[in-house]
């Protein structure tokens, strides 16, 4: 199957306007960025998927770009506010996924919603 699609970790061949050859690597493409936020809602650091599948941490440098590393960065759980909004209801049942992905996979079924429905488990 692997030889039916592009390697994008395959070094290009680009031609230069002269006639010689120059070898570059494939770009990466983002394919999600998940946000981490403080108790109030603000982003502190980003976790962004490549495609190829692959991961670098940013944080904002304030003035609406980024740094790639998390120096002096509190980590936090992914979706923080949202997650100290649920525990402050009784009996509230939390989740915890893999990842980000999954995270958001469960938020999109209803199971971080205010109006949880349960599953369907009847075909």
């Amino acid at each position: 199957m692997k030889d039916l699609f592009a390697d994008n970790d395959l070094p290009l061949v680009r031609y230069n306007g002269n006639g010689s050859r120059t070898s570059t690597k494939a770009a990466k493409i983002i394919d999600a960025v998940y946000s981490y936020a403080d108790e109030e809602g603000v982003i502190l650091y980003e976790n962004v998927r490549y495609r190829p599948k692959d991961f670098r941490q940013r944080r904002p440098d304030g003035n609406g770009g980024y740094i790639y590393n998390l120096e002096g960065i509190d980590r936090v759980p992914y979706c923080l506010p949202e997650l100290l909004e649920r525990l402050a209801t009784p009996d509230a049942e939390i989740w915890l996924a893999e990842g980000e992905k999954d995270a958001d996979n469960l938020r999109s079924i209803g199971f971080y919603s205010d109006q949880f429905q349960e599953l369907d488990t009847e075909p």
